[in-house]
This record gives structure tokens, C-alpha cells and sequence, in this order.
């Protein structure tokens, strides 16, 4: 598409759209080639980072709820021990779903 444009360029008189065009091409291309990678590099970085610590925090989180549930008093007794005990144990898988997972 470029080519065909500069082709039509230096054969003839370049209109304005060509001109429009090349300029677009162009401008397409240099944000591709030089303004994209950094970026994207940047972004990776940053998911890598926050993945890190969200693990570090759902494996602390996890540790602390289990302890937590082993500490319990036992004073408190009947629906109140069983809600919680409940509640606890369904929702202690979902720290795991919070931790990276590792690359193969």
C-alpha cells in the first residue's frame, strides 16, 4: 500500500490525498517502531511487579485467617463458632486464586 503510494509519487504529480496518506503510513509506522515497544515493555514490568506482591500479600492473608480460625476461643459456641468456621474454610481457597501462577 506505501509502495503503491510512493510509486504514484514519483511517477506523477502527487495529490494531496497521496500526501495525506504517505504522512498517515508513515506516522503509523514510526509510533509502531519506536513508540510501541517501550510502552509495552513498561507494562510488563509493572504486571510483574504487582503479581509478585498481590501473591506475597495472599500468602500472608492465607497464613493469618488459618491461624486466626486455630486461635479461635472456644467460648464462643453454637451458630456464631459454625458460621465463621464456615466462612472461613469456603473462602480460604480464594487467596490461592489471588497468587501468580508460574510460566512453563
Amino acid at each position: 500500500m506505501l509502495v503503491d503510494l510512493v510509486i504514484d509519487a514519483l511517477i506523477g504529480p502527487m495529490s494531496e490525498s497521496a500526501r495525506r496518506e504517505i504522512k498517515k503510513t508513515l506516522e503509523k509506522a514510526a509510533i509502531k517502531a519506536f513508540c510501541a515497544p517501550p510502552i509495552k515493555s513498561g507494562r510488563k514490568g509493572i504486571v510483574v511487579k504487582y503479581d509478585e506482591e498481590i501473591g506475597v500479600l495472599a500468602m500472608t492473608n492465607k497464613t493469618a485467617v488459618t491461624t486466626l480460625a486455630a486461635q479461635m476461643d472456644s467460648s464462643i459456641n453454637g451458630l456464631g463458632q459454625k458460621a465463621i468456621s464456615e466462612t472461613i474454610s469456603k473462602n480460604s481457597t480464594s487467596f490461592e486464586d489471588l497468587t501468580p501462577k508460574k510460566k512453563k
